[in-house]
């Protein structure tokens, strides 16, 4: 019986520890070995691509190995993109892969496995997007290794609201990308004053801030944990 269904749990259980992960890369090598002939080092680029991307997870930008580490994990992406096929799993029906999902594609993977999700669904009152929102998250980090979510067009008190929500705790990037109402103000609020935001890394506000507005980013208490602040 084959043990990737316990390993693929250990890593979902556990999204910030790198041993699972390396776990299922050797088990990758030894169960399910490329067919064609691949850039890896070993029996399997999906093994290859783990271990490199968590290796660049673990080093500074200037570390001497890290423009290495990148050009093989840019091997290892175009050769999976050609020949892995689509693999990623099936998302709770309120979320999508983001639009960049590739092995290759800003980010969408984080050491070795896909990340990024987006809602664009906002057909319903703030209060029930914020429901189905949470409600889809809750499902995803029970069956998916994503982290890391993207709101595009919405209210700046479904913003608020999303981070507000315990499950916010589980999320290690956030990209919002334009208010639909303009209220900016209540979206970095939101996001500021959160309670539950403390793991997150990665913090992306693709609309225009007031001085205000990054005060309160400077001043907040609960984002210590961010690596990236665009």
């Amino acid at each position: 019986m084959s043990d990737e269904p316990a390993l693929l749990a250990a890593i979902r259980e556990h999204p910030d520890e790198d041993t699972p992960r390396l776990a299922y890369a050797d088990w990758l090598d030894e169960h399910a070995p490329d067919g064609k002939p691949s850039p890896a080092r070993g029996p399997s680029a999906r093994a290859d691509y783990i271990r490199v991307q968590c290796r660049l997870a673990q080093r500074p930008y200037d570390d001497p190995e890290y423009p290495a580490l990148l050009e093989l994990e840019e091997e290892l992406a175009r050769w999976l993109d050609a020949h892995a096929g689509d693999a990623h799993p099936e998302l709770p029906e309120d979320l999508e892969w983001n639009s960049s999902y590739s092995y290759g594609g800003d980010e969408a993977y984080r050491r070795g496995f896909p990340e990024v999700v987006q809602y664009e669904d906002y057909d319903e009152e703030p209060d029930e997007n914020i429901a189905r929102i949470t409600a889809a998250l809750e499902q995803a980090f029970r069956s998916v290794t994503i982290r890391a979510l993207c709101l595009e067009d919405a209210y700046g008190a479904e913003v608020a609201g999303v981070a507000a929500h315990p499950l916010a705790a589980h999320l290690r990037g956030l990209s919002l990308d334009y208010i639909a109402d303009d209220d900016e103000a209540t979206a970095v609020r939101g996001v500021a004053t959160s309670e539950h935001l403390t793991g997150l890394r990665r913090l992306e506000l693709a609309f225009p801030l007031q001085p205000a507005d990054v005060r309160l980013l400077a001043a907040a208490k609960n984002l210590g944990a961010l690596e990236a602040l665009s």
